[in-house]
């Protein structure tokens, strides 16, 4: 099988798993999801940064 076949599956398990939900667990599910980014994008740019900042300071 294909990379893009298994995506596909992916995507059309996740689709029927979301379509299983209530409307107000998946409205939860989309807001802790987003969340989730949103917290694991700030930690990731903050490390990045603390990491450059560290290197600038130390050298």
């Amino acid at each position: 099988m294909g990379y893009r076949y298994e995506n596909k599956l992916d995507e059309e398990s996740e689709r029927r798993y979301l379509q299983s939900l209530r409307p107000w667990q998946r409205w939860i599910h989309r807001q802790l999801y987003r969340m989730f980014m949103i917290v694991a994008f700030a930690l990731a740019f903050y490390a990045h940064i603390g990491w450059w900042l560290w290197k600038l300071i130390a050298e």
